[in-house]
């Protein structure tokens, strides 16, 4: 009776440890599950905003496109910065009237041809059409005057430029 006893005893403290391993497993592996919950959890709402500022500069990168297109037509820049109403005239109608910015500001091509001829950087007929060369005599004038060269009369620009609207060879 007593090696039953001993052997009963054996097997129950087997038992009875193999029982709390089990249970520490099961604690172990069920914080291992919460802490795989929290960081899927803070993963989707990472990739949440992002999605959200994608969507934000998607949407600027549409009416971006649209502005573009509606102070525009034909080739980018051949104008620079006629609105696309005044785009749509044949280069014939162009040529006497005023030159205007896509923000509106507008100078009479002459006045600005004849402002750069007296200022010393153009050579070529006042005729009122902002051809390719008034955009280089436009952008060396704002690059010798350390103003953003990009060829376009804008207010600052003009501000410049007009000082030499009644001079003769400056």
């Amino acid at each position: 009776m007593k090696s039953i006893s001993i052997g009963f005893i054996f097997i129950l403290c087997v038992f009875a440890m193999s029982g709390c391993t089990t249970v520490d497993d099961g604690q172990s592996l069920n914080q291992q599950a919460v802490s795989l919950n929290t960081e899927v959890t803070r993963l989707n709402q990472e990739l949440y905003q992002k999605d959200m500022l994608l969507q934000q500069e998607i949407q600027k990168s549409a009416e971006l496109e649209q502005k573009l297109q509606a102070y525009t037509v034909g080739t980018p820049g051949q104008y620079g910065g006629y609105p696309a109403e005044v785009e749509k005239k044949p280069l014939s109608d162009i040529s006497s009237d005023k030159f205007q910015t896509i923000t509106g500001f507008e100078v009479k091509a002459k006045d600005i041809q004849l402002a750069l001829k007296n200022a010393g950087y153009y050579k070529g007929a006042i005729d009122g059409k902002l051809g390719p060369e008034s955009r280089m005599a436009m952008r060396a004038f704002q690059k010798d005057n350390k103003m953003e060269t990009d060829g376009v009369c804008g207010p600052k620009t003009w501000q410049q430029l007009k000082l030499f609207l009644d001079k003769q060879g400056g």
